[in-house]
């Protein structure tokens, strides 16, 4: 029974991590994932892996681990999405093999293995792997780092490779790597009054050896760049987004309840339940256990100070995810030892709407938003409807019917998204489709991108291989035209006019609609009202004069 118990977590854990490679080489999105691609893009180019550039200019909002794995992917593989998204695929895998072995050293078996299902099947890992930016890698390395350290409160052999994984994932995201750890073995050592779990962790060492790993990079960039790189990139671009409003990005107190209760889905119901069961039990005086207590801290302790900050994106509650599904994972497998109570089993019965929303979604964005062209969505959708209804016509009530309803619910959700859905909705960034015409054209020859009044965007650099610089007046054309005679353009179409009004000479490759895609409102959901919403770019040739001649600049490539 237990061997049986074990083989369909394992089997459905797989088929969760095979899904991942389903619209692995879709576009890549506006802004962030598109700037990691061409950073790397840039150092294969230029053979340079210390000094970071994006679109050709200096780079300093992050570290570079990301960027390096992107990098040998593209060694391996070529420029391409598949390259792009490959690490955060790989670190995915980190982050499961980690959290199972944490589930084994603090519980057993199964419930490590649920722990890394849950993990596997929730929202927010496909959507960092589809939407690939740098949290997926911070949060295979930060796992693997807890991991180890945990080991090492036993062996410390495990304890410098612990803190060298944690020094990697510094090199990815900045001092986070460090804090989080910190508030929870810090905390789970004062709860226990034990302060031999401190000193076991052997910090003094292992921070001097995180620190004689990380230090050699921001040294060299400070020495290149300046002092005050190293203290925005250490300080400012972490510790600058709890106080400095330059980097609100809106949110409010409540802002990581509703983000964490998505990004755990369809667990979350699970996970609120164990929570609440968690309180009342305290109130009784039962304990927690000392696995129970571990996950707690690592969860509880980072959420609140996450809430505190003045910018909250919705990626930074993402790093919780791993202490969220060991917990949720040995609740779930304390019942499928032992059972559930009535009382239980009412609360449970909620699940069953989670299990049916998944599916429910995808058939209204189907009918509502992008309706497929062929009969094939509507297939896979139908047929894991019927294998849905299958299991739940076949399995007896309890625990694992729950698990694997929800779990094969997600699959097809997850099938659908990455292989229909995410591409359909990234037919409206066109600058796959500009960059590759531009590239064609340009036949290797050096050139620049002028954007007429409409910003800088990076997957427009990453596809073109060209630098795209914004121009908003004639004088500015004029420098870059006296280098780049004629360049490249892009602009909305209602500037095009304005263009040729003032004398020069433009030639129009293409145009089509355009759409932020990663700021997704109602009117571009509804398929009525999306051409209201939309903009129409062009991109062409653009060359002459007109306005007042200025000196050339200095090459900036």
């Amino acid at each position: 029974m237990e061997k049986n118990n074990l083989f369909w977590i394992i089997l459905l854990t797989a088929v969760f991590f095979a899904a991942y490679f389903v619209g692995i080489n879709a576009p890549i999105q506006e802004v962030d994932p598109a700037t990691y691609a061409e950073v790397s893009r840039e150092m294969v180019a230029s053979r340079n892996y210390i000094f970071l550039h994006d679109n050709y200019r200096d780079y300093l909002d992050k570290p570079p681990v990301t960027m390096w794995l992107i990098s040998a992917s593209y060694l391996l593989f070529g420029i391409t999405n598949f390259a792009v998204r490959l690490p955060s695929v790989l670190m995915a895998l980190v982050a499961l093999m980690a959290v199972y072995w944490l589930g084994l050293m603090l519980w057993n078996k199964r419930s490590g293995l649920l722990a890394a299902l849950l993990f596997a099947s929730a929202a927010a890992p496909r959507l960092m792997i589809q939407d690939p930016k740098i949290d997926m890698v911070l949060i295979g390395l930060m796992s693997l780092s807890f991991a180890l350290l945990y080991r090492g409160l036993s062996d410390h052999r495990f304890l410098w490779p612990g803190y060298a994984a944690m020094a990697l994932a510094f090199l990815t995201k900045g001092p986070i790597s460090i804090g989080i750890p910190v508030l929870a073995f810090g905390a789970y050592a004062f709860w226990k009054h034990d302060s031999s779990v401190i000193k076991r962790l052997k910090p003094v060492r292992g921070l001097l050896l995180t620190a004689a790993l990380i230090l050699p990079w921001y040294l060299a960039v400070a020495l290149r760049r300046g002092d005050y790189t190293a203290y925005f990139m250490l300080f400012k671009q972490s510790f600058g987004r709890f106080y400095a409003h330059q980097f609100n990005y809106g949110g409010n107190d409540l802002f990581y309840v509703h983000t964490f209760a998505w990004a755990f889905f369809p667990w979350t119901w699970l996970f609120l339940t164990l929570l609440v069961q968690r309180v009342f039990a305290w109130r009784k005086g039962i304990k927690p256990d000392d696995g129970e207590l571990f996950a707690l801290w690592w969860w509880i302790l980072p959420f609140i100070i996450l809430s505190l900050a003045i910018s909250k994106l919705p990626q930074y509650i993402f790093w919780l995810l791993p202490p969220a599904a060991l917990l949720t994972g040995h609740w779930l497998d304390k019942r499928l030892e032992q059972g559930v109570s009535a009382r239980e089993s009412k609360v449970l019965s909620v699940q069953y709407l989670f299990i049916a929303l998944p599916l429910i979604l995808i058939a209204v964005m189907f009918l509502i938003s992008f309706p497929p062209a062929t009969a094939l969505p509507w297939g896979i959708l139908g047929a894991g409807c019927a294998v849905l209804l299958a299991f739940a016509v076949s399995m007896k009530t309890g625990i694992k019917k729950i698990v694997v309803l929800s779990a094969v619910s997600m699959v097809v959700f997850d099938v659908l998204f990455s292989g229909y859905l995410y591409p359909a909705v990234l037919k409206y960034q066109p600058f796959q489709v500009f960059g590759k015409q531009i590239r064609e054209l340009a036949h290797d020859r050096k050139s620049v991108i002028l954007s007429y009044r409409y910003g800088e965007r990076g997957t427009l650099n990453y596809y073109s291989r060209m630098p795209v610089r914004q121009v908003d007046t004639p004088q500015e054309i004029n420098r870059y035209l006296a280098v780049h005679n004629p360049s490249f353009f892009v602009t909305t179409d209602n500037l095009v006019k304005q263009l040729g009004a003032m004398g020069y000479t433009v030639t129009v490759i293409n145009s089509l609609p355009f759409y932020p895609t990663s700021r997704m409102d109602r009117c571009f959901v509804l398929k009525w009202d999306r051409d209201k919403c939309l903009t129409h770019l062009t991109i062409g040739t653009i060359s002459g004069t007109a306005g007042e001649t200025v000196s050339a600049p200095s090459a900036d490539r």
